[in-house]
């Protein structure tokens, strides 16, 4: 019997290269490529359709405030609580937003097997569709839902929905704290076709102005206090003081103003490159000698981390959470201290000037990866054995 699956998210791709939602769309295509039928409701912005087709992926869109260029309530990779606090217009336009989102998945999930949910609020809505047409419903949890919002909504949510899937560990924890003990762990899956070595770097090399015979350390991630891009600023001219480096600052998020403040306040803007959100992020990491993680919470699997080994990049990360029970100093990863500067700097000079460490690293994430199943035939095998045990 063919899988048919409804999947409700507040963030899709506008196409191909664009990142927004870009692990929802991951996980769609790749159940499309196991005879699974896949749906996605998600809000229309100014610049997409209401229904196309992506790979097999069916995706229907829809508006909830006219003209469409002032939709504020989710705007690309920001978070929901932060567009209701920075504009008066996201909270005036939430409740048609929520109206209109269960209207839409109300009609289109009827023709499903299951509802599947990403991200908490958004079961809210899956909830009350699944209620109606007695369908199950599978959440899955991507961090900032169970962080942001008060135990007592999550608590909720996970109570109401049939099984609840986490990437990390760290999740994975979180879930089993507010009561839901049956989480499944299943990491999310990444593009391996854009994340492979015959990758194209002549016009990002050529557009950002790199010296290539420079190395190249590259931090991608929201710029938010959960992954800390500052102790990176302050840890550059530490190392530029020994060595010639360039950093290029991938993401965007609460913490960019200041992230520039301090380019400025150091010094170092004639080495660092803020690049902001990115479509060609497997580009970016092509370029790179280094990779960098510095959540002061987790890094368990952060989807960063697993593109960057995917692409033989060695990784330099804090011992935050449950990283030590996954990766190992100087055998997989070089593992430092939260919010420690100096020794993000002394890492780095050290990896730099010890090219048979870096491709040690190199050759244990590769078996570590394997070892912990990151491979997308893996990943999807687990969520159609999720799907199958809720039909049951």
């Amino acid at each position: 019997m063919t899988l048919r699956i409804c999947m409700l998210s507040t963030s899709f791709p506008k196409n191909e290269s664009d990142t927004s939602g870009k692990f929802v769309y991951d996980l769609a295509r790749l159940l499309v490529t196991h005879q699974v039928c896949v749906v996605v409701v998600s809000p229309q912005d100014a610049q997409s359709i209401p229904r196309t087709m992506i790979k097999g992926v069916h995706i229907c869109r829809f508006a909830y405030w006219w003209p469409r260029k002032w939709q504020t309530v989710i705007r690309g990779e920001e978070d929901l609580l932060d567009m209701l606090r920075s504009t008066w217009l996201a909270k005036v336009q939430l409740p048609i937003f929520l109206l209109v989102f269960m209207l839409q998945s109300i009609r289109i999930s009827r023709q499903a097997d299951i509802i599947h949910a990403h991200w908490s609020p958004t079961a809210l809505i899956g909830w009350l569709a699944a209620r109606l047409w007695n369908k199950p419903l599978v959440l899955t949890v991507h961090g900032s839902d169970l962080r942001l919002f008060p135990d007592w909504f999550s608590k909720f949510i996970l109570n109401c929905v049939d099984a609840v899937i986490a990437p990390s560990a760290e999740m994975l924890n979180r879930v089993r704290q507010l009561g839901r003990a049956d989480g499944h762990l299943i990491a999310l899956p990444i593009d391996e076709t854009r994340f492979c070595s015959d990758v194209d770097v002549r016009a990002v090399q050529t557009e950002l102005g790199l010296d290539l015979s420079k190395p190249v350390v590259t931090f991608i991630a929201r710029l938010h206090p959960f992954k800390d891009p500052l102790t990176l600023i302050k840890a550059i001219p530490l190392v530029l003081q020994h060595q010639d480096v360039s950093f290029l600052i991938v993401g965007d998020g609460p913490l960019r103003n200041r992230v520039q403040d301090a380019i400025q306040t150091l010094q170092v803007a004639d080495h660092t490159y803020v690049l902001g959100s990115r479509q060609d992020v497997h580009k970016i990491l092509k370029l790179s000698t280094l990779f960098i993680a510095l959540s002061p919470v987790e890094n368990v699997w952060s989807m960063t981390i697993t593109e960057a080994m995917f692409m033989n990049i060695p990784c330099i990360m804090t011992r935050a959470g449950k990283t030590e029970f996954v990766f190992t100093h100087l055998r997989n990863a070089y593992l430092i201290e939260p919010e420690n500067s100096q020794a993000l700097a002394d890492a780095i000079m050290n990896l730099l000037a010890d090219a048979p460490l870096r491709e040690k690293l190199v050759q244990g994430a590769h078996k570590l990866l394997a070892q912990y199943h990151r491979d997308s035939s893996s990943i999807v095998n687990q969520m159609i054995a999720v799907y199958r045990s809720v039909l049951r």
